[in-house]
């Protein structure tokens, strides 16, 4: 209440914004921002803008009188006002069921003071359609720098009190200002310059009548009577009621509000371009207001049809991204027996660390899928151990390991847990599981568990362990079985151990079978692997040198000239040429 906040006799610093000689009156405010010469080059920016302008910007603030836009480069805030942002500003549609904080809008300036240094903004499709002169020029504005101006605080609960601006008024409060009768009967004239007929001047009158908004906010010196801008229709109502009594007949006095349309602030986004913002519009009769248009309706109905489409599409083609638990239930009914959907399902329920439901899941999917699917049997075991080791206690990990050796494959089960312990860093666990295994008969006489035993040991380093395993292995397991695992640990050492020791025990096998023609290609294919250019040269020269039969030579020879091409000369290449057709000639003699 300005009465209130200023009652008679108190000292205030104000800054005069206009006078009028005529009515006595005279316009201060009290604004820190207006008393402030020229903050920040504002009026600089404010001499560029000019009514009628299309400008955009960001919504900074909304609030109960408007929605207050930040114009791209420049400092300014303009308001734009209840009525100039909403179709029907006496209906239930609020401001924010339109526009957001941080919107990118489009903007037509209304008007523009720089006395004032206070900027009005339209958002609404009848600006942008329109001449700029039949916007009504008394619109109230907002600071530059984005206070409200005088009279918004007095709608706000949350203004300060110091902030208000107020028009002192030295005469009878009932006069109205002949500078305000003038404007009114000037935006009036539009019709009487328009080659109209005299009945159609009379209905656009009429609609002048029909339509009025709220006058600027008036105080009385004294403090006696003041007139507050309120958007509530009894407001305006009353301040109508009071104007026709004091100007019956008198049309020009009246200030219209013109036909609303819908408004035409567009967010920036990336959706369709048909997509629309929701209509204001009361329907014909007092309808209910905020009822999306038909073309948006049909719009998200052809989106939400296209969204169905496609993941009907993808469950058939098998290319369906889950991604919620009906998503995965209807995948695991239609793969039964696939351990790639039942293991995802599993991990979709670890990602929100829900454990017991991933444990359930992949109990269900072991009783579910076929028991002629062993393969896929061992892979959610494999996955549920593993789960165990790394959520679970040691009791549960062991009741699960336990259960999935008797029902799965044993032996690819102690082999895979043994490889998780030693990427987890657990050594002495994985010699454990090892351990524990080869006391059992039917792994020791398993090649595969010895070789996995004997490259676990090269891999930690313990080369004295390994030779030892080696021994072991070679009195446990049947004698066919000696050259592949020695051959496999000779193979280890080249990965993970020493080259000089892995080429010994190739050279013993080598001498012991000369003749096994796999022997000399994984020796060589590895030297050749690991770069070893001269050992990998005198191992082919030493096996075009052997018997062999013509196609195993043919190979060689193939794999030699390859291996000459990438690490030797012009000259060593026309060498194995060279040999390449000496051998045929011997053969063909």
């Amino acid at each position: 209440n300005p009465a209130a906040a200023y009652p008679v006799g108190t000292l205030v610093h104000a800054r005069v914004l206009t006078t009028n000689q005529s009515d006595g009156y005279v316009k201060l405010t009290t604004k820190a921002s207006a008393l402030v010469k020229d903050p920040n080059g504002r009026r600089k920016e404010l001499e560029k803008l000019k009514v009628g302008d299309t400008v955009s910007g960001k919504v900074q603030k909304i609030t109960s009188i408007g929605v207050f836009v930040a114009i791209s480069g420049t400092s300014i805030v303009g308001l734009a006002r209840k009525h100039a942002a909403l179709d029907d500003p006496t209906s239930n549609k609020q401001l924010t069921d339109l526009y957001n904080v941080d919107d990118v809008v489009r903007a037509k300036v209304l008007t523009v003071s720089r006395e004032t240094a206070k900027v009005s903004l339209g958002l609404l499709g009848k600006f942008f359609k329109k001449d700029p002169q039949n916007v009504d020029s008394d619109e109230e504005a907002v600071d530059a720098d984005g206070d409200e101006s005088e009279g918004d605080e007095a709608e706000e609960a949350d203004s300060d009190g110091d902030d208000e601006a107020v028009d002192v008024r030295m005469v009878d409060s009932d006069e109205d200002s002949d500078a305000d009768v003038k404007a009114m009967i000037q935006k009036a004239s539009i019709l009487e310059d328009d080659d109209l007929s005299g009945k159609f001047k009379k209905r656009r009158i009429d609609a002048l009548q029909d339509k009025t908004r709220q006058v600027p906010v008036k105080a009385d010196l004294d403090g006696k009577s003041a007139v507050h801008d309120d958007d509530s229709d009894s407001s305006v109502q009353n301040v109508f009621e009071k104007r026709s009594k004091r100007h019956a007949g008198d049309e020009s006095n009246l200030v219209p509000v013109w036909d609303t349309a819908a408004p035409t602030h567009r967010v920036v986004s990336d959706e369709d371009d048909d997509e629309e913002d929701s209509d204001g519009d009361e329907d014909e009769g007092g309808g209910k207001t905020g009822k999306m248009r038909t073309r948006q309706k049909e719009s998200l109905k052809r989106r939400k049809e296209a969204e169905v489409r496609a993941r009907e599409n993808a469950l058939v083609d098998d290319t369906l991204v889950p991604s919620s638990k009906d998503d995965f239930e209807r995948m695991v009914i239609a793969s039964p027996n696939s351990s790639y959907v039942w293991i995802q399902y599993v991990a979709f329920h670890l990602q929100s660390a829900d454990v017991e439901s991933a444990r359930s899941v992949a109990a269900r999917a072991l009783k579910t899928i076929g028991f002629r699917e062993e393969n896929e049997k061992y892979n959610v075991w494999i996955a549920l151990l593993n789960m165990e080791y790394k959520y679970g206690s040691p009791s549960t990990f062991e009741a699960a390991f336990t259960t999935a050796v008797a029902e799965s494959k044993g032996k690819y089960i102690f082999i895979a847990m043994a490889d998780t312990f030693e990427k987890a860093g657990d050594i002495a666990g994985a010699e454990a599981l090892f351990t524990k295994a080869l006391k059992r008969l039917q792994y020791k006489k398993s090649k595969k568990m010895w070789i996995a035993y004997h490259q676990f040991k090269i891999r930690s380093g313990d080369v004295t362990g390994a030779k030892e395993q080696l021994s072991r292995s070679m009195q446990c397991l049947s004698r066919h079985k000696h050259v592949e695992v020695i051959s496999k640990y000779a193979l280890s050492e080249f990965e993970f151990g020493s080259a000089d020791r892995a080429r010994v025990l190739f050279e013993e096998l080598l001498n012991n079978y000369p003749k096994r023609v796999d022997l000399w290609h994984l020796y060589v294919d590895k030297e050749v692997k690991l770069g070893h250019v001269s050992q990998s040269r005198k191992l082919f020269d030493r096996m075009i040198a052997s018997k062999s039969s013509t196609k195993n030579m043919k190979l060689v020879f193939k794999k030699y000239l390859e291996f000459e091409m990438k690490f030797g000369t012009s000259i060593l290449q026309e060498a194995v040429k060279q040999k390449a057709r000496e051998y045929v000639i011997g053969v063909s003699k």
